[in-house]
């Protein structure tokens, strides 16, 4: 019986086709304008709280590498999946875009100025492996999907 709730928890969030319940009903127009902004709030939201943990542990420097990982690959899937899951129809194709887009970001740091913004290898690293495993969760996300049509 406990697995049933747990179920039905789940599923109150998304819609039978991996949409966001409550957006269902909206405009389809505002709805896609909506993707990007959402995808970058929810991105921000799930990112906050393993930022914050990794500057508390700054002196442990190996955790505080894990956690900046979670906190890429939790960060980059919310970004992917939520996104996708905003969009009115095509939400393959918009995880797939959303994907691209978050690797171009991370892509982005092997072109700063290490000495400038302390920048790491490492850091690089993380981020771009980080950004990979949360593209390919948020994409994961909407493989039962059917709405590629």
């Amino acid at each position: 019986m406990e697995n049933a709730t747990t179920e039905k928890e789940k599923k109150d969030f998304f819609d039978e086709d991996n949409g966001i319940l409550f957006m269902k009903n909206w405009n389809p127009i505002l709805r896609w304008i909506l993707v990007l902004p959402g995808a970058i709030i929810g991105s921000l939201l799930m990112r906050t709280p393993f930022t914050f943990i990794a500057t508390k542990l700054e002196n442990i420097e190996i955790l505080m590498w894990i956690v900046d990982a979670l906190g890429q690959i939790v960060a980059i899937m919310a970004f992917v999946g939520y996104g996708a899951a905003i969009a009115p129809k095509g939400r393959k194709v918009i995880a797939i875009i959303l994907a691209v887009l978050a690797l171009a970001g991370t892509s982005v740091l092997w072109f700063v100025d290490p000495e400038r913004y302390n920048i790491t290898t490492t850091y690089k690293i993380v981020s771009m492996v980080g950004t990979l495993i949360g593209a390919a969760w948020g994409y994961s996300l909407h493989l039962k999907s059917n709405t590629l049509k």
